[in-house]
């Protein structure tokens, strides 16, 4: 922005969506309604005079032109703007990456203009105490309404934001001790990190176990080390030491992240130098050595610290786990293939199992060697996509068998037990080390213990699981299970990209469909299970439509009546959305049938398979005729999404036929001639309510494309409408309205 005003460039429409970052830094995108400044004379502007011009100004004296959300008092009153008014839409960006909210809300345009015109944001550290004086000064500079009292420069701006980055700054009110607030959906998960719940747990007592509660602040560290979605842990984030005294995490501070060792009768962590990078710690059988992985490379440190010894460079970018065992070995896992194993004092890796691929093994990893290192537990993840499995395998002889078969990230407890994760909840029975053999039937033992997952994807949960365990039964763990649900919103976004949000509770909503008349709202919620809910927007009222786990992907029938949709186990259903009568099945298979798009009339339904063996292929259901379900489209390509034009002619679909998604065209009911809409990738289409343009998402951009049917089929150019920062280009994740002129939006 500096650089742009330097030049006499105004942008205009600075916000969140106009910002990407890239691994060089954060670029500033979409010029669109820049201003080139009549004044701007510098060489640099030079090249700008070339560019072409416009013969009448984009807009006029009094009008408005930007994103509602983060405009300017003079922008919302049709004045002139100039580089201050870019200064306050990114004191609004800033505001709302400190705190999680955004600086000026509001339930329709008129309110929020109010807002912005006529008050003032809750002070920042009213919801981020941690925040230092200067930055919130820094901040409530850039909104300041009269633009005289603004910053007048980036200048100016950009050399206050690079001293309190640079200098000491800290902040003036102590970390609570029981901090429960949260501060945002996003902020919340990074402060449950940074304030985790730790136990101390005496597995081995006879009696019902004592529990002792202990809040340990991470401090000088901000957070655990978060490279996963939704920021949770990647990999195994703390270690306990063998006698249960310290605790070695991976921590985060000013975006770097190293070691730390916290004694437990300890008020501070202490960073251990020489370990930068370093993640998936693990100790030593005598609790004085630290191994972990930085950079590609396997090291050890002290743990009272001194020189950090490089043990095996692995060359690779992901490391899964190790364990140390009491023969001085190290068995290790990266990220693709088998186990291997290097000696404790550095040295040649040697390959230790390898996979099974005609059972379908992608990886082998999380291991944990066994007493006397006779054998190595360890975690196998599956092409198939289900959960991972308990292996064991018996170093003197090669044996291998399963263990567990569905499960991951298995200890050993020298109480005599086997411990493991299963969707969030540890498990545990008894287990002879020396037979290498479960003893007993498993049972729970403690739930909602964090899971390095943050997925949908059940193969994801062969990930570490954030628990560690002493050898005198003190048990570690990190609150959250495994599928914490993803918190989402709803909004209109009209084509400008002004933003209404819906007065609804953060849920994780998916795949929204409005009925036909615009008064109901069909759409997905859940993480783990997933069932379908219909809202009456005129009421309020919510209704659970499916109540199995397992559906998803609504669509209303042409009359209103029904919902159908998906099932995980197979097939398709349909229910009277009323809830007057039973669930009917609607398509029988083996394989999910994602119900898509109706026959003005009824008569048809579009869906698509998703077929392992042929990929996602489109079929028609005949419900009149009470026919059986007819392939459309089979090809090796990804074909899906189908969607009848508003006169039931055309039918668009997406395919990856060209190597990558691609928005398509092609005459119904007889199949013509096919044609191409988007031209630079782009799925979920979606037709407007007149049929004659056509809506489709790349990545963060909503597009659209003018159809004329006429004479033939002509599609017009993509044009982008606007941004908008969540969901992918292939399912269909968003809606129009009955006027065509709002879209119905998931945002996060």
């Amino acid at each position: 922005l500096d650089k742009a005003h330097r030049q006499g460039v105004v942008h205009r429409d600075l916000k969140p969506g106009n910002i990407m970052v890239t691994k060089p830094g954060a670029k500033l995108l979409d010029f669109g309604l820049a201003k080139l400044k009549a004044s701007a004379s510098s060489e640099d502007a030079a090249d700008l005079s070339a560019l072409p011009t416009l013969q009448k100004p984009l807009t006029k004296e009094g009008s408005i032109l930007g994103t509602f959300q983060y405009m300017a008092p003079e922008q919302l009153e049709g004045k002139e703007a100039d580089a201050r008014t870019d200064i306050f839409a990114f004191g609004s960006v800033l505001y709302e990456m400190v705190t999680g909210k955004r600086a000026f809300e509001g339930k329709s345009q008129a309110s929020l203009i109010a807002a912005i015109m006529g008050s003032e944001p809750p002070p920042i550290r009213s919801i981020e105490p941690m925040t230092p004086r200067i930055l919130e000064k820094a901040i409530r500079t850039c909104l300041e309404k009269d633009p005289d009292n603004r910053w007048q420069t980036f200048t100016d701006l950009k050399r206050e934001l690079v001293w309190i980055s640079e200098g000491e700054v800290v902040a003036e009110t102590p970390l609570p001790t029981a901090r429960t607030r949260r501060l945002s959906w996003a902020a919340g998960m990074l402060a449950a990190a940074a304030v985790a719940g730790i136990i101390g747990w005496n597995l081995r007592a006879p009696e019902l176990p004592r529990v002792t509660h202990l809040r340990v602040s991470l401090e000088p560290a901000e957070r655990l080390q978060s490279t996963a979605l939704f920021n949770r842990p990647a990999r195994t984030a703390f270690a306990i030491s063998p006698d249960g005294r310290h605790i070695v995490f991976s921590g985060q501070a000013g975006g770097n992240t190293q070691l730390y060792r916290r004694a437990l009768d300890q008020e501070q962590a202490t960073p251990i130098p020489g370990t930068e990078d370093g993640v998936s710690p693990f100790f030593s059988p005598d609790g004085q050595w630290i191994a972990f992985f930085a950079s590609g490379i396997l090291k050890k440190v002290p743990l009272s610290g001194g020189t950090v010894v490089t043990l095996y460079n692995t060359s690779a970018s992901n490391f899964y786990g190790g364990s140390w065992g009491d023969d001085d070995h190290i068995i290790f896992a990266l990220q693709e293939g088998g186990l291997s194993r290097v000696n404790a004092s550095g040295g040649e890796a040697h390959p230790l199992t390898t996979l099974d691929t005609d059972q379908g093994e992608t990886s082998h990893r999380l291991p944990h060697v066994l007493p006397g290192s006779r054998a190595v537990l360890f975690t196998t993840s599956m092409i198939t996509g289900d959960v991972g499995k308990v292996a064991v395998k018996v170093l003197e002889t090669g044996e291998r068998h399963t263990l567990i078969e569905e499960g991951s990230d298995a200890r050993y407890l020298q109480s005599g037990h086997l411990i493991y994760m299963r969707s969030g909840t540890l498990m545990a029975a008894p287990f002879d080390p020396g037979r290498i053999e479960l003893t007993g039937p498993f049972v729970p033992l403690l739930e909602e213990v964090m899971h390095a997952s943050g997925s949908e994807v059940p193969s994801l949960e062969t990930k570490a699981a954030q628990f560690s365990i002493s050898e005198n039964g003190t048990l570690v763990f990190l609150p959250g299970g495994i599928y914490p649900e993803t918190l989402r919103f709803l909004a209109w976004v009209d084509r400008t990209g002004s933003e209404d949000r819906w007065d609804l509770p953060l849920r994780n909503y998916m795949g929204p469909r409005l009925s036909p008349d615009g008064q109901r709202l069909a759409t997905t919620v859940g993480q783990s299970h997933l069932d379908v809910f219909v809202i009456d927007l005129i009421r309020g009222t919510t209704t659970r439509l499916t109540t199995s786990g397992e559906a998803g992907a609504p669509v209303w029938t042409p009359d209103g009546r029904r919902v159908c949709f998906n099932l995980q186990s197979g097939g398709s259903a349909w229910r009277v959305a009323d809830k007057s009568r039973e669930i009917e099945p609607l398509t029988k298979g083996e394989y999910r049938h994602v119900p898509s798009s109706w026959t003005p009339g009824g008569e048809i339904l579009a869906y698509f398979e998703m077929n392992p063996d042929t990929g996602f292929d489109i079929w028609l259901l005949d419900v009149k005729d009470g026919g059986e379900p007819r392939q459309l489209m089979q090809t090796p390509a990804q074909e899906g999404c189908p969607e009848f034009s508003p006169d039931g002619r055309w039918l668009a679909y997406a395919s990856n036929e060209s190597g990558q998604t691609e928005v398509y065209v092609q005459s119904f009911p007889e199949a013509g001639e096919k044609y191409q809409i988007s031209t630079d990738g782009g799925g979920s289409p979606l037709w407007s309510k007149n049929g004659k343009e056509l809506f489709y998402r790349k990545d963060d951009q909503v597009l659209a494309v003018s159809i004329e049917t006429d004479s033939g089929f002509v599609a017009g150019r993509p044009r982008i409408l606007f941004f908008w920062e969540y969901t992918g280009s292939f399912f269909r994740s968003y809606d129009i309205s009955t006027d065509g002129k709002r879209f119905l939006m998931i945002g996060r």
